[in-house]
């Protein structure tokens, strides 16, 4: 891990840490709308295809 993160820059070492964290964010955006779109549709359909 020393000698990866040695051969990254500073500038490197933020733009991976922020595309981490926008990535997470948005999964997490992501799946609370699913969520919330589940709840408001109580289609059987979803548990078929499973």
């Amino acid at each position: 891990m020393g000698k990866w993160s040695a051969g990254l820059s500073p500038r490197q070492c933020a733009v991976v840490v922020a595309v981490f964290w926008f990535t997470s964010i948005g999964a997490l955006i992501v799946l609370l709308a699913l969520r919330r779109a589940n709840r408001r549709r109580k289609t059987p359909s979803r548990r078929r295809t499973k």
